[in-house]
């Protein structure tokens, strides 16, 4: 169940990220299509899949190098911040925590309520010279990420107060 989330986040991601290219595209301006153009949620998914097909329609007529001039072409700019976005806040936390205290965040399960098949987390965080942080989440792994992110700001406003 875990992994079917985790790839549905995935592709919800891909979708976004290829209607943000499409719109760059302006791939609206070459499709034709016969639906109502208030269908957002349509149109996104149409623009996205219009995009990989054309990637694809590069990589059959010319090969890899032109495909790969293409995606280069309107994807660099975005591959920095991808990256940056993803680092898990965990890990973050983590290097911050080491760095400033000298110490490990140490995480604690509080709570697990709810059905067995939704079930909700609690679980806090602590930080050396920080109060013990709580946070929900639908798994320990997120509840720890919600609370992880929480400290981390708190560390930043400190850091900004100090300045």
């Amino acid at each position: 169940m875990k992994d079917h989330l985790n790839n549905t986040q995935k592709k919800h991601k891909k979708k976004k990220f290829l209607f943000k290219i499409s719109q760059e595209l302006k791939i609206e301006d070459v499709l034709q299509y016969k639906f109502k153009k208030k269908n957002n949620k349509m149109l996104n998914s149409i623009f996205s899949d219009s995009v990989e097909s054309l990637i694809g329609a590069i990589f059959i007529d010319g090969g890899y190098n032109p495909s790969f001039d293409f995606i280069s072409k309107f994807w660099t700019k975005y591959l920095d911040i991808e990256v940056s976005k993803t680092l898990d806040p965990k890990t973050l936390l983590q290097e911050k925590s080491q760095q400033i205290y000298k110490k490990l965040p140490e995480y604690k399960l509080i709570k697990k309520e709810g059905p067995p098949h939704s079930p909700t987390f609690t679980v806090s965080v602590k930080v050396v010279n920080l109060n013990k942080i709580n946070s929900k989440g639908s798994s320990i792994r997120e509840a720890e990420r919600n609370a992880a992110e929480i400290v981390l700001k708190k560390i930043n406003e400190k850091k900004n107060i100090k300045n």
